[in-house]
């Protein structure tokens, strides 16, 4: 497994330790997300995207720091800054259409967020071989934009 990325873009809670990693599962997608469920339930941030729906490292971020933000101000529409980050990630307020969207589909491929290494390391041991995100060439600013509506609209 390769070294995950690491970003320090903001000065907000943990993002000095955010990991992002396009990865691919030996186990089935339904196990992997059952153990994010779990390691999320132990206090990290924790999240699989669907990687067609990932446009830039700087988007997670964002999404993250968007959900955050809507539990400080307790806008938040979901019960976990992951599930929230989802909402920013598939640019809408109702969870069911997020998952659809941009959740994780496949063993395959799957991009994974954590907030720091410890949240990582404890989904790590049901990762395959992790690749280290190179460089996505979108332009990710009409994410951006659509992500401040939904935190408009979300408040």
């Amino acid at each position: 497994m390769s070294t995950p990325l690491k970003h320090s873009p903001a000065a907000d809670r943990d993002t000095d330790s955010c990991i992002i990693v396009i990865s691919s599962s030996a186990k089935s997608i339904d196990m992997t997300v059952d153990a994010v469920k779990e390691a999320n339930k132990e206090g990290g941030v924790l999240q699989v995207f669907d990687p067609a729906h990932v446009q830039s490292e700087r988007q997670l971020l964002a999404a993250y720091l968007n959900a955050r933000a809507r539990f400080r101000s307790k806008t938040n529409r979901t019960r976990s800054v992951a599930n929230e980050m989802l909402l920013f990630v598939a640019l809408t307020n109702q969870l069911g259409t997020a998952i659809e969207r941009a959740g994780a589909k496949s063993n395959d491929s799957f991009v994974v967020f954590a907030d720091t290494k410890s949240s990582y390391y404890k989904l790590s041991k049901m990762l395959g071989a992790a690749k280290r995100i190179s460089k996505w060439a979108a332009d990710d600013s009409a994410a951006f934009s659509k992500m401040a509506l939904l935190q408009i609209e979300g408040g």
